[in-house]
């Protein structure tokens, strides 16, 4: 007997010591599952564990989940002799021709159920109870399914409980019924744990270890003892002793191994025991990934904005020198999703060319390698976006960003000025400078040479900006090294071959700029030519050494003068300007345009002093009439002037405005008549210097203007003139700002006059102002009484000879007090039948023109009622319905853009004169005792309106009183006195709980009389309790809820109004409050 089952043997006995007759017999094997139909090929196959006793079965039941049935003796007996098997098959079974017929020994006991199945057939999720003939329960046996169809389940160890681990899907199809079971362990097994074999961290750097971890198992039957071992290849890295682990026992092993170079690693972990039966279980792997190091391969070059037909490509350069494989290596943009490399290996190569299009191919040298991604190439935007290269363990190795401020064209790639420099500076980057735009695959052509200083021409700037004739210039020449080495040299500029300016130059270190500064004295106006260049000692590239620089002066505003227009002509007309010239100069550059500022360039044309030039939108005009002028047709077109508002603007070559006019319905213009200038030398912007053509051909173009100016002629700008404070009260004195020009060609000296309302205020002497010079002019006046006011000033010159431009006007607006103007009444929540309305008061005389209102939303709506009396009475409306509640003389507006809607519960009022001061306001709230559709009136127009107790409810029949007096106004209010009304609600029900509302008062005066009025919420008297009665100064009076005419009133709001006159009846006082009258609830 082999040693497996002696052991067995030696345990069945034990077993059977503890457990007595009744534990000897045992499940070992169930077949529940078979590989099409199940029936008739079923079995449970059990085990006498005894080594002495036989076992009879009779009366002996086999019972699953469902169903019971009894063991019977199918010719083979029901007696298991010791260490036997029997064997239990469905009624059906043929132990002749059935599958199993050729697979059981002799000597095994044969027995089939008393019917057809096993229990009620078993099934992949099962139980199997088998029950001696007392009824006892002998073995039990519960499954899921875990063994393939045709396979039995097996028990492991006989010895053990019937747990789900101690059972496993037989080895062998169609199982082992009647002999041992496949799945009995070794004698000697060894097992390392595949499921919980880890590494840890599974991504490491070059310079990092890693740990593996892991657990070994005895799945024999012997004690074992052995070795761990960490192989990399045939090299044992790390070993671990286990000693001495019993059956069944699993212990924990951990081991620290590394570093390693880059790369995937995999490693074995290997069990070694000394004649383990099975080495399959033995052996098992581990994998994890080296981080390759940062800047490996770095980014070389990119073209991001191809030309049609080309194809973008990023190319790499590799600082490595060991071959590698690129699989799992990735490309990608600002989306981070990268794009794989297939399996390449990289060997003796510097340039990886990456690219969509294989097209490129035949441009990449055979030294360099190119390829597709797997997946899509990342489309590189064209005005910025990122490039990421990762390796297989997604480490980001290089990255930059660029954006459009990079500077690069439509097929010009950018590349790196250098292979060590980092990439995401941009400072690393220059466009290509080779001829075909890139270089992919080969050495940049923006690499330094050993020596190279480069002149950046496009980034000269100069000082000032724009200079002028008479402006010193300097220079700004950023010059760099984009050499390897120290340079040094000397940068000179020269004018027609003569040296204006020259410097010595020295940059000691490759890559940096310096900001070269050379000053040069004042050039004419006009466009220069100048020779800029650098002499540098041992300059391996002169290309970048020296250019012709242009420098535009502007010429001096004037130069050339606005002296005519035609803005209307007829169909047999053209429109046209005239220019007049103050000096002899190329006209090269120039350029007009109207408002919309499109410039339209001016023929290459040379004038001089006093030449008229005319700018035509056509050629119809020409030959102009006695003109020997230059006539001129832009080749850019013509922006047709306006008729009634435009502007012409004259510009020089270096866009400067040299002359300008703006035009609008104030100017002289008529249909087909030109406007001509009084003098040419006149500034152009002035109106008044301009007037309708006399001419009886409708204009002057390329001759003398028919409306020339006198010699003596003085001016006020109207433009110029303008006050301060721009809204003054009425305490402030003003001071007014104008300027006095002379538009003639005589000094002249005077006086101007200031006149308010028409009335002269004052006159003032100004010095003699020479021609062409303007007096700035300022006089101080007032104050000034609330409201409009008209101001002229008048100029006064001996001998003027045009006084048309001698008058300047302006309006001044002198705001009024806080509470010249009230609000006395407001509706914010009307009927359908009713309107939002506001009520203003005047308490003096105003003039309401340009005024406004506001809600809290400070959304100024405008309103006028001109001049307005003392106490007059204005309402502004939400719509016409108001209409409806107005005496045909009332004042009532609809603000313009509309009456700014008031919120049911609170929300703010806010009465504006014309400067936009708030002259009255109020801020209302819920306890403001809004009742809906009856307006808040204010007591007395004179009170303050943020007062809340100076408002109460309307008590008219229609529940307002817009444009009249107020339904709660009375003569005169003493300030004093109290009413409380209480308990409010109440019910008078009878119920003897709050049945009568008592009306507590104390009368600012010692005596009077009082009327209590008690009003429904539409106005209307429903009950008179106490009238004219005598009283007291203080009192208690009730009310038990009853109308005039008995009746009880219905639940709701009323309005109760108090009002006590003295004994004298020279004062009154009167309080007004809303009571509610409720059930009990």
């Amino acid at each position: 007997m082999s040693s497996r089952v002696t052991f067995l043997k030696f345990v069945c006995s034990f077993i059977l010591f503890l457990s007595f007759i009744s534990g000897q017999i045992r499940i070992t094997e169930i077949m529940y599952d078979l590989d099409g139909s199940d029936s008739p090929n079923e079995f449970v196959e059990i085990l006498n564990l005894s080594t002495t006793d036989s076992i009879d079965l009779t009366g002996w039941m086999i019972r699953d989940r469902f169903s019971t049935d009894v063991l019977h003796d199918s010719g083979y007996g029901l007696i298991i002799p010791p260490e036997s098997y029997g064997i239990i098959f469905e009624g059906d079974y043929n132990f002749n021709t059935g599958i199993y017929a050729d697979s059981i020994s002799a000597g095994v006991v044969l027995i089939k159920v008393d019917d057809l199945s096993i229990g009620n057939s078993l099934s992949t999720s099962d139980s199997l109870f088998l029950i001696s003939s007392s009824g006892i329960v002998q073995d039990s046996m519960g499954w899921v399914d875990i063994a393939p169809d045709g396979f039995s389940i097996e028990k492991v160890r006989i010895e053990l409980p019937n747990t789900l681990s101690n059972w496993l899907p037989s080895l062998d199809s169609l199982g082992t019924p009647g002999s041992i079971n496949s799945v009995e362990p070794f004698t000697i097994d060894g097992e390392l744990i595949a499921d919980v074999l880890t590494v840890n961290p599974e991504v490491v750097s070059s310079n990092e270890t890693v740990t593996i971890h892991g657990y070994v198992t005895n799945k024999g039957r012997s004690i074992i003892s052995g070795d761990v071992e960490i192989r990399d290849g045939n090299d044992i890295l790390e070993s671990i002793y286990i000693n001495a682990l019993n059956e069944m026992d699993t212990t924990e092993f951990s081991v620290i191994v590394g570093p390693f170079p880059a790369g995937y690693k995999m490693l074995n972990v290997h069990f070694v025991i000394s004649s383990d039966e099975d080495t399959t279980n033995n052996n098992f792997t581990v994998s994890f990934g080296v981080r390759y190091t940062l800047g490996l391969f770095t980014i070389n070059e990119f073209l991001p904005y191809p030309e049609s037909g080309e194809t973008e490509f990023v190319e790499l350069y590799y600082h490595g020198t060991e071959s590698l494989s690129l699989a799992g290596w990735g490309i990608a943009d600002q989306n981070d999703n990268p794009a794989l490399f297939s399996d390449i290996r990289f060997e003796n190569q510097n340039y990886i060319v990456i690219g969509a299009d294989s097209a490129l191919l035949s441009d990449i040298p055979d030294s360099s390698l190119f390829l597709t991604p797997i997946s899509s190439f990342p489309i590189l935007n064209n005005g910025g976006d990122a490039i990421r290269i990762y390796d297989p363990f997604n480490t980001l190795i290089d990255s930059l960003i660029y954006s459009n401020s990079w500077d690069y064209n439509r097929g010009q790639s950018m590349e790196k000025v250098n292979t060590d420099l980092a990439s995401a500076d941009s400072a690393s980057w220059l466009p290509a400078v080779e001829i075909n735009g890139s270089t992919p695959g080969t050495r940049n052509s923006v690499m330094p040479w050993p020596v190279d200083g480069s002149i950046l021409f496009e980034e000269i700037s100069i000082r000032p900006i724009i200079p002028t004739q008479s402006d010193s210039i300097e220079l700004f020449i950023p010059m760099v090294n984009i050499g390897q080495n120290a340079l040094s040299g000397n940068m000179y500029i020269e004018l027609n071959d003569e040296e204006l300016a020259s410097v010595d130059i020295s940059i000691p270190t490759p890559g940096d700029t310096n900001l070269v500064t050379l000053i040069i004295p004042p050039l004419v106006s006009g466009e220069n030519e100048l020779y800029l260049a650098v002499d540098v000692l041992n300059d391996g590239n002169t290309s970048n050494n020296a250019n012709t620089v242009f420098i535009k002066i502007r010429y001096p505003f004037g130069t050339v003068r606005l002296n005519e227009f035609m803005a209307r002509p007829n169909n047999d007309q053209a429109e046209f300007i005239e220019l007049v010239s103050f000096n002899t100069f190329d006209l090269r550059g120039w350029s007009f345009s109207d408002n919309n500022q499109q410039q339209k360039r001016i023929n290459n044309l040379t004038v001089e002093n006093g030449h008229y030039i005319i700018l035509a939108a056509d050629s119809s005009m020409y030959p102009l009439q006695n003109s020997g002028a230059h006539f001129v047709v832009s080749d850019d077109g013509w922006s047709s002037l306006n008729n009634s508002d435009d502007a012409i603007f004259l510009y020089d070559l270096t866009g400067s405005i040299i002359d300008s006019l703006r035009y609008d319905s104030n100017w002289p213009l008529t249909d087909e008549i030109s406007t001509e200038k009084l003098r040419p030398e006149f500034d152009s912007f002035s109106s008044g210097n301009w007037s309708l053509s006399t001419n009886t051909i409708g204009g002057t173009p390329g001759n003398g203007n028919s409306v020339a100016l006198f010699d003596l002629d003085g001016a006020l700008l109207q433009d110029s003139l303008w006050h301060q404070p721009h809204y003054p009260s009425k305490d402030e004195n003003v001071t007014i700002y104008t300027s006095i020009v002379n538009m003639g060609v005589t000094g002249f000296s005077g006086s101007i006059a200031l006149v308010i309302n028409g009335d002269e205020f004052g006159t003032s002497v100004f010095p003699n102002i020479d021609a062409g010079d303007t007096l700035n002019y300022a006089l101080e006046f007032g104050p000034l009484i609330s409201g409009y006011h008209s101001a002229e000033l008048n100029l006064n010159i001996t001998g003027d000879e045009n006084s048309s431009n001698n008058i300047a006007s302006d309006s001044i607006l002198v705001s009024y007090d806080f509470g010249i103007v009230t609000l006395n009444e407001f509706m914010n929540i009307p009927d359908s039948t009713q309107t939002e309305f506001i009520e203003i008061v005047t308490l003096n005389s105003v003039q309401m023109d340009n005024w406004s209102i506001s809600d809290n939303t400070l959304s100024l709506k405008n309103f006028s009622f001109g001049n307005a009396d003392k106490d007059q009475v204005f309402v502004l409306a939400a719509d016409s319905i108001i209409l409806e509640y107005l005496f045909d003389t009332a004042k009532w507006n609809i603000p313009k853009g509309g009456f700014p809607g008031l919120n049911n519960t609170s929300d703010g009022i806010y009465l504006y004169d014309m400067t936009e001061k708030i002259v009255d306001s109020l801020i209302y709230t819920a306890d403001w005792n809004i009742i809906e559709n009856r307006s808040l009136e204010k007591y007395r127009p004179e009170f303050i309106s943020r007062d809340s107790s100076r408002w109460e409810t309307a008590v008219n029949e229609v529940g307002q009183t817009p444009g009249l007096i107020n339904s709660i106004y009375y003569e005169e209010l003493s300030k004093a006195g109290k009413l409380v009304l209480e308990p409010n609600p109440f019910s008078p029900d009878g119920d003897g709980y709050d049945d009568v509302l008592y009306i507590k008062y104390k009368l600012p005066f010692e005596y009077g009389l009082i009327t209590i009025q008690i009003f429904d919420v539409i106005g209307r008297t429903i009950s008179a309790p106490f009238w004219n009665m005598y009283t007291a100064q203080e009192n208690i009076l009730t009310w038990d809820g009853r109308r005039t005419n008995g009746d009880l009133s219905r639940m709701g709001i009323y309005i109760l109004k108090l009002t006590a006159k003295d004994q004298s009846g020279s004062k009154t006082w009167e309080n007004v409050q809303t009571i509610v009258l409720a059930k009990k609830l």
